[in-house]
């Protein structure tokens, strides 16, 4: 599932960098609730709330992308 891959992938990311929910969330301008519905696989984001997401993250919209192209790829969605 697309949203669950990206969830996982900004979760990846955000533990990487040692950041908590609550940091992120305010750093982009996003609800804490609304990340953690993100991290769960519950919502999918807008491409500007990728952007802004990357930015809060300090990478790249595709490095959180990736993973949920791959599963889309992978299952011959196309």
């Amino acid at each position: 599932m697309i949203k669950l891959a990206f969830g996982q992938s900004l979760r990846h990311r955000r533990t990487r960098k040692r950041l908590t929910q609550e940091e992120v969330a305010l750093e982009s301008g996003v609800s804490l609730r609304y990340l953690q519905d993100l991290e769960a696989g519950n919502k999918m984001a807008s491409i500007n709330t990728v952007f802004r997401l990357a930015r809060a993250l300090d990478t790249t919209p595709a490095t959180l992308l990736n993973p949920a192209w791959k599963t889309w790829s992978a299952k011959d969605e196309c």
